[in-house]
C-alpha cells in the first residue's frame, strides 16, 4: 500500500510537471509525441511490462490526462511507440547544470508552484518557521554522518551509492552546510532548523546565511533568550548575505579571523573545506523563479568545482561529485514541511527521502 502511494505521489508530481510546461509543449507536435513516449517507458519500468492488467489501467489514465492537457502527441506517438528507445534520448539530453529536461521540469515544478512575492510580504511571512520544518533533510544529513550499516538479507537493498556520499562529505573533509534563508528574524523559532541539525550533527560547520537586514532584525527584534539559544551551538555562524548571489565569494570575503573565532573547528570554512551541502528550502526556492536559481546553481558548481557539492533546493536534491562540473539528480525529500497553504507535517505515505533507483 506505501509503495503505491509512493507511485501515486510521484505520478502527480510528473503530472504537475507537464501543467507547469504546458505551454511550450503546445507550440511544437514533435515535443509533445517525446513527451507521451517517455511517459509510456516510465510507466513500461514501473509495470516491468506492457501486458500486466495495472499497467493497461494506468496508461487509460495517463492517455486521459495528456488528451485534457491538450498536449498533442496523437497517432504518430501510438504508432511510433515501438521505437522509444530510439526517440526517448532527445529527452535524455542534459542541459548546463547536467540534468535532463524532465528532470529540470520536475524541479521547476516544486520551485515555481507558489510563485510569492518577497517585497510584499510582511517580515513575519519572510521570517516564517516552526520546529521540525526540515526534519527530513535533518534525517537525510544524520544518515550521512551514523557509521554505515552493514549489509545483510534484511537489507539487502542498501545502496553502494550511499557509502561515496559518506566518503565524499566525511567529516574528515571539513564539511560545511549553508543553510539558505533560516529564519533568523523569526521571534519566536529563530534559526530553528539551522539549530535542529547543529544539536543532531555537533561536528558540522554550519553557515546560517539570511539577507543583512533579517540579520539585523535577529539582533534588534529577536528576545535575547531566543537569540542565546543559537549562540550555544558553537557550530553555527550567523553571516549576512544573499543566496541569490555567488556564495564562494561572499564566504572569502567574510572576515577570515571572524569566521574561525566564531567556529568550534578553529578551520577555514573556504581553503580547508572540501565539501558543501546548500539548503534552499522556503526560501529563495519558494520566492525566485527557475533562471534565477538556475545561475545559482551554476554558480555553486563552478565556484565549488573542486569540492563535493550536495543540494536540497526545496524538496529537490542534487548532487555534484568533487571535481565534476555536473549535477546529478539523486532523489527527493517527502512533501513534510513544504506545504505554505497548511501548517499541517505530513509525509501523505512517502519515505523521509528517496534515492532513484538509478544511483544505487
Amino acid at each position: 500500500m506505501q509503495e503505491r502511494r509512493e507511485n501515486l505521489s510521484l505520478e502527480t508530481d510528473f503530472i504537475r510537471a507537464l501543467k507547469a510546461s504546458i505551454a511550450s509543449f503546445r507550440k511544437e507536435r514533435w515535443q509533445g509525441t517525446y513527451l507521451y513516449l517517455n511517459a509510456h517507458r516510465m510507466l513500461v519500468k514501473r509495470y516491468q511490462t506492457a501486458k500486466s492488467p495495472e499497467y493497461k489501467k494506468e496508461k487509460k489514465r495517463m492517455d486521459l490526462r495528456f488528451h485534457l492537457l491538450g498536449i498533442p502527441y496523437g497517432a504518430y506517438a501510438k504508432e511510433h511507440s515501438d521505437k522509444m528507445d530510439f526517440l526517448a534520448p532527445v529527452y535524455l539530453e542534459k542541459d548546463k547544470l547536467g540534468l535532463t529536461l524532465l528532470e529540470k521540469m520536475r524541479i521547476k515544478t516544486v520551485t515555481e508552484q507558489y510563485k510569492y512575492n518577497f517585497q510584499k510580504h510582511s517580515n513575519d511571512v519572510r521570517a516564517r518557521t516552526l520546529p521540525n520544518r526540515q526534519k527530513d533533510s535533518n534525517i537525510f544529513m544524520s544518515m550521512l554522518y551514523k557509521p554505515q550499516v552493514p549489509k545483510t538479507e534484511k537489507n539487502a537493498t542498501a545502496p553502494d551509492f550511499i557509502s561515496i556520499l559518506k566518503e565524499e562529505f566525511s567529516m574528515s573533509q571539513n564539511p560545511v552546510f549553508i543553510d539558505i534563508g533560516p529564519g533568523l528574524a523569526n521571534r519566536y523559532f529563530s534559526c530553528i532548523s539551522s539549530i535542529e541539525l547543529a544539536t543532531a550533527l555537533p561536528k558540522l560547520n554550519i553557515i546560517a546565511l539570511d539577507l543583512p537586514e533579517q540579520v539585523d532584525l535577529f539582533y534588534q527584534k529577536v528576545p535575547p533568550k531566543i537569540q542565546k539559544s543559537t549562540y550555544a551551538h558553537p557550530n553555527i555562524l550567523i553571516m549576512g548575505g544573499d543566496g541569490t548571489k555567488p556564495i564562494r565569494k561572499q564566504l572569502e570575503e567574510y572576515p577570515t579571523k571572524k569566521r574561525k573565532a566564531e567556529l568550534q573547528s578553529g578551520k577555514d570554512i573556504v581553503r580547508d573545506s572540501h565539501a558543501y551541502i546548500f539548503r534552499a528550502a522556503n526560501s529563495i526556492d519558494v520566492y525566485y523563479k527557475w533562471d534565477v536559481l538556475e545561475e545559482v546553481l551554476i554558480s555553486i558548481k563552478n565556484d565549488f568545482a573542486d569540492s563535493a557539492v550536495l543540494v536540497f533546493l526545496n524538496r529537490m536534491i542534487l548532487y555534484k561529485p568533487s571535481g565534476a562540473t555536473e549535477y546529478r539528480f539523486l532523489g527527493h525529500l517527502s512533501p513534510w514541511g513544504f506545504n505554505h497553504w497548511t501548517a499541517d507535517l505530513d509525509r501523505r505515505g512517502e519515505k523521509p527521502y528517496t534515492i532513484f533507483e538509478d544511483m544505487e
